[in-house]
This record gives C-alpha cells, structure tokens and sequence, in this order.
C-alpha cells in the first residue's frame, strides 16, 4: 500500500517538474522574442543560448565526421 501511494507521489512531482519545465520554456521564448527581459532571468537566458549555440557547434561536427567517414569508405 505504502509503495502505490509513493508510486502516486512520484508521478505528480513528475508533473510538477514537467510543468515547471514547459513554463520555463515559455517564458524563455517570450523574452528572446520581445527582446525585453527581467534583469534576474538575463543569467539564466544567456546560458541557455550559449548552450543551444554549443549544441549546434556540436551537430555541425558530428555531420563532419560522418562526411570524413563516407569519403574515406568511397575512397577506400
């Protein structure tokens, strides 16, 4: 009984979490959009950006490597 109350719990922190994660999206698509943002969120929202521009540094070197890849099996 204790373990299907806990199994409950942990499904609606999951949904707090989830929540929390939607609204934050939200409100970091509307202050990059509108250009306007709380002094306390521009941390927050830098780091953000500075991580999705990693993130495509990155996919732009996996495709690289995989193009290194087939030219070296055609070549071969």
């Amino acid at each position: 009984e204790v373990t299907k109350i806990k199994a409950k719990i942990s499904k609606e922190k999951s949904t707090v979490t989830d929540t929390f994660e939607e609204i934050g999206k939200l409100m970091y698509e509307t202050y990059r959009k509108s250009g306007v943002m709380p002094e306390e969120y521009k941390e927050q929202i830098t780091k953000v950006d500075e991580a999705r521009a990693k993130i495509n540094e990155y996919n732009k070197e996996i495709e690289n490597v995989k193009k290194f890849l087939v030219l070296n099996i055609l070549l071969k």
